[in-house]
């Protein structure tokens, strides 16, 4: 029982996280104690099997988002030669009271419509979904990508929790499908960042009280005896 709800508070706890990210950095903290949360689950009530490919399966989500970090450096300060990175937190009233319902939500609806009558699998199944959904709807990189691998965490901890041992080609591919969509969020991160097409939008515009510096270019005009 101390487990369960230590593996509850993890999960929240990385929920909670997720809604305050303001910097790509910082997924790798969120999804840290999400995969912690759903680890100590799993270990507790299927075995430690499932819990061993769960553990592979973060270590491997969380170091693709690492891998980024390096390239994340540049949003810091320099001082004294040395780069300070940026806040990767920032909470946000809105973000946080909305992952706030929807985690109230989540665990009302596991007492009052369980799934598989394990108070704690139901309580983060729903937690996750309800704030995966959020996420998604919020708009924000970091938002949509922790939303979407918590959506397909919620469903792979489901499909073992269901009494039903699910067949090794079904864990496979869950484990492909979280590995591949971490892959694919991230190059479509950063293809949006270094994306060159954008560049011709960059467009300079006056600010009032400030005059257009092509109107300060003198233009040479040709002598009035040239034009007769």
């Amino acid at each position: 029982m101390i487990l369960e709800s230590l593996a509850v508070g993890l999960v929240v706890v990385g929920a909670v996280l997720a809604s305050s990210l303001d910097e790509w950095a910082g997924i790798r903290y969120a999804l840290g104690f999400h995969y912690l949360g759903v680890v100590v689950l799993l270990g507790t009530t299927v075995g430690p099997a499932r819990a061993l490919v769960a553990v592979l399966v973060a270590v491997s989500v969380i170091g693709i988002f690492t891998a980024r970090q390096e390239r994340a450096v540049s949003a810091g300060t320099l001082v004294f030669g040395v780069v300070i990175p940026g806040p990767v937190f920032r909470p946000r009233w809105f973000d946080v009271s909305g992952a706030a319902i929807a985690i109230v939500g989540g665990v009302g609806l596991a007492v009052a419509h369980p799934l598989v009558n394990v108070l704690a699998v139901d309580v983060v199944v729903d937690v996750l979904v309800l704030t995966g959904l959020l996420y998604c709807l919020i708009g924000r990189s970091t938002g949509v990508a922790c939303g979407l691998l918590f959506l397909v965490s919620a469903a792979g901890l489901l499909l073992q929790e269901t009494g039903r041992a699910p067949a090794r080609s079904e864990l496979l591919f869950l484990v492909a499908f979280q590995l591949i969509l971490a892959m694919a969020l991230l190059h479509l991160q950063e293809a949006r960042e270094t994306n060159p097409s954008n560049a011709h939008l960059a467009v300079p515009v006056a600010r009032a009280g400030e005059s257009d510096p092509e109107q300060n270019v003198q233009r040479s005009e040709p002598p009035i005896e040239d034009c007769l």
